[in-house]
């Protein structure tokens, strides 16, 4: 009986390490790709970052009730993201605006190696945008829907705690740009 419980305690080490070391391979395509990765890479530049910060400030800078259209291109949101944000656990992001999701790609350095990838949709609710999380990848894992509703609480949470005041009617995402229409508030 003893015997049969360390195998069996032995398979379930084993499996598990075989599972843990699948998760932190790297899984790639020949060409080095990852499976879901977007097909091309999203060029930084400094000038796209500051454009995209001076958009911002313009919006920040309207009287109260003034209504406002942001519009970004995915050069600009990475290269802001890529300059803003360098010491991050997540390194060279590539944002894809498509007509039907935002999807971005990083390199996690924190706490193991790997590629991240997440396609979200971006709605209106009660003027402040939510996200809807419809796929995250880490590794070659999908991460199941109850953690990334879980990812979903928090970020939404998180997106709400910006003091940014404004109230935002529609947003609109087209191939390559995303479109925030609103106003400023108190």
């Amino acid at each position: 009986m003893r015997l049969s419980k360390r195998v069996g305690t032995a398979v379930v080490v084993v499996l598990s390490l075989a599972v843990a070391a699948l998760a932190f391979y790297q899984c790639r395509r020949p060409d080095g790709t990852l499976p879901n990765a977007a097909a091309r890479r999203v060029h930084v530049s400094e000038q796209a970052a500051l454009s995209l910060e001076e958009s911002l400030r313009r919006v920040m800078h309207l009287s109260h009730g003034q209504p406002f259209q942001l519009r970004a291109t995915e050069e600009e949101v990475t290269s802001y993201l890529s300059i803003n944000f360098p010491e991050a656990f997540l390194r060279d992001p590539q944002i894809r605006i498509l007509e039907d999701a935002l999807h971005a790609t990083a390199r996690m350095t924190r706490p193991i190696r790997t590629n991240v990838e997440i396609v979200c949709s971006l709605q209106v609710v009660d003027t402040r945008v939510r996200v809807d999380l419809r796929q995250a990848t880490i590794g070659c894992f999908n991460l199941p829907r109850f953690l990334r509703a879980s990812i979903d609480h928090h970020l939404n949470q998180a997106l709400d705690t910006v003091p940014l005041n404004v109230s935002i009617a529609e947003v609109q995402l087209q191939d390559g740009v995303i479109l925030i229409l609103g106003h400023r508030s108190t």
